[in-house]
Parts: structure tokens; sequence; C-alpha cells
């Protein structure tokens, strides 16, 4: 298909805070893809009466038309945010699961044991018209690959994440497409709501971070983060190694608060006292509700 229908299910609404001044943007609506997707006609209808009372939040439309944006030839994600908007590509996991492979085993080992598969979903993702595209990494951490026994096999799927994206974005023949290292929450809550201690958190999300900095990424998506404390120890670290762009997301339930109690306010507040260039929403309670948060983290 030449020209694909990019349709919204769950919102990635960002706040954007370069120049250290905060500016609302949609960062992309996920999901898009080569595949039809179903939205929900009380989120279509919600989504178009929001673009007529807050156009600086959505664009003006539920359903959007495939279209290149290279506009900018640089994979300056800073320069990017600046000229406008960004389009994200949408789920890995459910396009996985599309293609025949269960929840129930790895699928980051993917990228190295079906590394065309994984190349092929971003390049789908790409020709519907994706500037940015998250890599098959979301987890990618020591913590929750020993559950397969392959705990000593993260820093190569972190890296081969990373490089498949690359390689994807160039054989589609547009190389300024944005690779976002996707990074999640360790699969374990951190002391004093669980047994993970700071320190072995620390040293997992380093390995990953490192092996795709190194890689060639051009920003971390830290993303679907319940636990504020743990975020914010994960940007600590990515901090300690690099100086990519970081953009953070957690995920609120329908009274507007994380699963923890974290108000919207206080999550803008916490994670640019540590230096995120973007917060936003992701994987929440559908576009009303995630409207609703985005509304108070301006």
């Amino acid at each position: 298909m030449s020209a694909i229908s990019l349709l919204a299910t769950c919102f990635y609404l960002i706040i954007g805070m370069p120049m250290h001044r905060f500016q609302v943007r949609i960062f992309g609506l996920c999901c898009i893809s080569g595949v039809t997707v179903n939205i929900r006609r009380q989120d279509a209808e919600y989504v178009g009466k929001q673009a007529d009372n807050y156009p600086d939040l959505c664009y003006n439309q539920a359903i959007i038309t495939a279209r290149r944006h290279d506009t900018l030839m640089t994979t300056d994600f800073y320069a990017r945010l600046q000229a406008g908007t960004i389009l994200c590509d949408g789920a890995m996991g459910t396009e996985i699961y599309a293609r025949g492979f269960t929840f129930d085993q790895s699928l980051e080992m993917l990228n190295l044991t079906h590394p065309q598969l994984i190349k092929d979903i971003h390049r789908a993702y790409i020709s519907a018209g994706a500037d940015l595209i998250e890599t098959n990494t979301f987890g990618a951490n020591r913590i929750r690959q020993e559950e397969f026994g392959l705990g000593e096999r993260v820093g190569e799927m972190a890296e081969a994440g990373v490089r498949l994206a690359i390689e994807a974005r160039q054989e589609a023949g547009r190389p300024h497409v944005l690779v976002g290292a996707s990074i999640s929450t360790l699969g374990k809550r951190l002391r004093p709501y669980g047994s993970l201690s700071q320190e072995t958190a620390r040293l997992a999300y380093a390995e990953s971070i490192e092996a795709m900095a190194n890689a060639g990424a051009d920003v971390l998506v830290f993303e679907t983060y319940s636990d504020l404390d743990e975020l914010l120890l994960a940007v600590h670290t990515a901090r300690t190694l690099c100086d990519l762009p970081i953009i953070a997301h957690m995920t609120f339930a329908e009274d507007g608060h994380t699963a923890l109690g974290h108000t919207p306010e206080t999550v803008v507040s916490a994670l640019k006292k540590a230096g995120v260039d973007v917060v936003g929403a992701n994987c929440s309670v559908g576009p009303a509700g995630v409207f609703d948060v985005i509304k108070r983290m301006r």
C-alpha cells in the first residue's frame, strides 16, 4: 500500500522543554502501521472535539493520511523538535504478535534470531510516514531477560535493536528518520515496594543504556513507567553515561494519577529537575484521559 491511513489508538502526547521553555506538542499518534488498526468511535469523536478546543494539543483530525516529513535533513532531535510536530511509530510488540510470535518469550531476542522480521516492521512504519521509530528493546534489561535465561545476552540484544533500526531507515531511503532507543521498567519493584535494590537497578539500566548509546541511537525513550522513583533512577543513570536527548513517559490511571499516586504536575516538576528534554504520557486510559493529563502537565 503506497498511501496508508494513520489511525490514532493510543496517544504519545508530550511536553517539550527545548531552550528551557515548556512547549506543548504532539510527539506522535500510536499506533501507525501498514496494517489496518481499529479506533474506537468515541475516541475519534473526542479527538475531533479537542482539535477545536485545544488546537495546540492535537492535529485537526484523528485519522491522518500518510506523508513524509523530512523537511529538516538532520537526526538532531532538538532541531527537529523546535521545527514542529514529530510523528512517532506505533507498537512493536503487537506487530510481532500479529506475525505469529507469542508473548511468553523474549521479544527482544528476536533482534538476534529474526532480524529481518524486526527490520520489516520498522520499514512498514517508515513507509507509513513515521518520523521516529523506536527500537525493539522495550524489555532489553538483565532483570527481565533473566526470566528467559538470557540475562547474559542483554548487551547483544540492545546493540542489535539500535543497529536494525538504523539499517531499516537506510534501506528505506530515509536516513533522517530518528531512532529512539526504547527503554522500559525492569519488571520488578524497587524497595520499599519490592525487593529490587537501587544499585542492582542502576547496574541493569547502565548495561542496556550504554549498549544502545554506543550503537548510535538518536534519542532515549523511557516509556510506560508507573513508579516515578524508578524513572528518575533510570534517567540519572543515563545522564552519567551519555548526553543523548531524553524522552520520558509515565502511565496514568483514570483518576489522573500514576499507580503510586503521583500527579501530572509532580511528574513534570521532578523530570524537569532531572534534565529530561521531553515529558509525556503513554499507554494510559486512552486519548480522552491522556488529553486531560497533558493539560495538567502544561
